[in-house]
């Protein structure tokens, strides 16, 4: 061999490149701060679906928080909805997009 790195320095470099990539995005407001974000299940409970996947889930592509229509909200509360139980009113959800 000439003079090749280690599969394991590859390893490192690629890490490190991936957090300066990662540290970039977040200076530049690409990607959400997780970490200033905190736990994502402590508020689950405490809001509606829709409420916590527009805070909690991005897109790499797109900057900002995700937006969800009327009619995507109003899905997910209907998919979502339980009995006087508190059961779940449906078994299976299906999509289509």
């Amino acid at each position: 061999m000439i003079n090749s790195p280690s599969v394991n320095q590859q390893i490192v470099k690629a890490k490190a490149i991936q957090e300066l990539a990662r540290r970039e995005a977040l200076r530049r407001g690409l990607i959400p701060d997780m970490d200033a974000l905190g736990n994502p299940f402590e508020d689950a409970q405490a809001m509606p679906l829709w409420a916590w996947a527009a805070k909690h889930f991005f897109i790499p592509e797109e900057p900002g928080k995700l937006i969800l229509y009327p009619y995507q909200i109003k899905g997910l509360e209907f998919a979502m909805s339980t009995d006087s139980a508190g059961l779940f009113n449906f078994s299976t959800i299906l999509s289509c997009l």
